[in-house]
């Protein structure tokens, strides 16, 4: 019986680590897709407006050859000659617009401002791409943490799978979790929860290679995956890792430690089930007591 309430305490802490990350994933989610609708919104208008402000300037300007019969700043020049020398003077000072002043038929003075269409269409091109950089950083970027998250790893780890069955490189991935990390967030609450994620972050930024992947999973679950590294050498490194989380200290929660899962992928394995060995990995550590090192 009492092997049994053990398996079953197991099961509920398994579900419990489920729904957790089940529910961040949900809000993950639910936060990219919110993302995406605003890129869209906001390139289809780009372009709308883009579109309307050149067809909308080439009839105003229409309508003021026709309207205007004096150009006092450039009496011995038409309207089409004092454009072409303005459009290029802005161009020259990358100048977005001019601002002169024409006289109407009607003796009214009306201030004229002059785009450069093809700069300003350029301008509005560069914004558009600065936007597309940030939108496509944020899909792929935790928000909290600011480290990768779990769409960019599934991508790296796919390539990494190619790269191994036609190259034959080996590559590791290290799963960990932040043992009682429920509890933090329960004593503390999640402010100071939230800390000790981008404290632990900070820790292993620090302590890995640049070409590594580091992603947060979901929840207080991490994961990082090593290129062109073998088990025994991600194993060291894992331990280093360990080691550096549990003698860090964290205000208000003190000492905090993590349990790690390693595993190094196995030719033609698929991608979920090598996923697979380092979650169990990573169980295992936690079911043998937290704050240890478990290979899968």
């Amino acid at each position: 019986m009492e092997g049994f309430e053990k398996d079953l305490l197991a099961l509920r802490v398994k579900l419990a680590d489920e729904i957790s990350k089940n529910e961040t994933l949900l809000e993950e989610n639910k936060r990219l897709k919110a993302q995406i609708e605003e890129f869209r919104v906001l390139y289809i208008s780009t372009v709308e407006y883009a579109s309307t402000i050149e067809n909308d300037l080439e009839e105003r300007i229409r309508n003021i050859q026709n309207d205007c019969v004096e150009i006092p700043a450039e009496n011995n020049q038409n309207f089409s000659d004092m454009r072409e020398k303005l459009s290029l003077q802005m161009a020259i000072n990358e100048q977005l617009m001019a601002d002169i002043q024409v006289l109407k038929r009607d003796n009214e003075k009306l201030r004229l401002l002059l785009l450069n269409t093809t700069e300003f269409s350029t301008f509005m091109e560069n914004e558009q791409i600065v936007k597309f950089d940030e939108a496509s950083r944020r899909a792929v970027t935790d928000h909290l943490t600011g480290i990768f998250n779990r769409i960019k790893f599934n991508e790296s780890l796919a390539r990494e799978i190619e790269k191994m069955n036609t190259e034959g490189y080996s590559f590791t991935a290290v799963m960990f979790d932040i043992d009682h990390f429920k509890k933090i967030n329960d004593t503390y609450g999640h402010q100071t929860g939230d800390k000790v994620l981008i404290a632990i972050t900070k820790i292993v930024s620090k302590m890995i290679r640049k070409n590594d992947i580091f992603a947060r999973w979901g929840g207080e679950e991490f994961m990082i995956l090593l290129p062109e590294t073998n088990l025994s050498t991600t194993l060291a490194i894992t331990e280093r890792l360990r080691e550096k989380i549990a003698s860090s200290q964290n205000d208000p929660a003190g000492q905090v430690t993590a349990s790690f899962g390693v595993a190094e992928y196995k030719k033609g394995e698929k991608m979920s089930r090598f996923i697979k060995r380092v979650d169990n990995a990573m169980y295992r550590a936690k079911e043998l007591g937290r704050n240890r090192v478990v290979e899968g």
